[in-house]
């Protein structure tokens, strides 16, 4: 039987809640798993997320339509290469679009995202470089920030020059006048 763990869980408009959680499968598959509850925690509806890969996330948001936009990474082996994900689903679960981003031969550094107040998707990440040796660990990166539009596609896509040592977003914060903060750590 696979292993099952809620990593997030935020209140809903309707003052319910959605969770956000992780099935380990096996050593090369991990899913994503949504379950969705009322105000008193009373389970409406679950779904699992499945990208052929191993997947987690931590973040997950209500968009404007009461869908879900949720940031995390995919990987085949969490060493070597980590790719960061953006999922969007409707309001029960289902996903609408998924994006993969980063450099698929590298190992990427974490994800951040963001909901604008027009309803845009922010999402930062460290883009790995071909300069990165994963097999000691560690790895090369640039800052990447991308907007994306409610459907998924890109709006803008900024790569940033410098080149940093484990490069990690962790949170993106909107500012009240629509600018906003990337943090992280490199």
């Amino acid at each position: 039987s696979p292993n099952k763990y809620i990593l997030n869980t935020v209140e809903t408009s309707d003052h319910g809640f959605i969770s956000l959680g992780i099935e380990i499968v096996s050593n090369s598959l991990s899913n994503l798993i949504l379950i969705k509850s009322d105000s008193n925690a009373s389970i409406l509806w679950q779904k699992t997320i499945s990208l052929g890969k191993r997947c987690s996330a931590r973040k997950i948001y209500e968009t404007i339509d009461k869908g879900y936009l949720i940031a995390g990474n995919r990987s085949s082996n969490i060493d070597v290469d980590s790719d960061p994900i953006v999922i969007k689903t409707d309001s029960i679960g289902n996903v609408n679009w998924y994006r993969i981003f980063g450099n698929s031969l590298q190992k990427d550094g974490g994800i951040a995202s963001a909901i604008t107040n027009q309803g845009d998707y922010l999402i930062a990440y460290g883009y790995g470089t071909p300069y990165s040796n994963p097999s000691s660990g560690n790895f090369l990166a640039r800052l990447n920030v991308l907007k994306l539009n409610p459907d998924g596609y890109t709006i803008c896509d900024k790569m940033f020059d410098t080149v940093r040592l484990n490069y990690t977003v962790n949170k993106i914060q909107i500012l009240p006048n629509n600018d906003f903060m990337v943090m992280g750590s490199a």
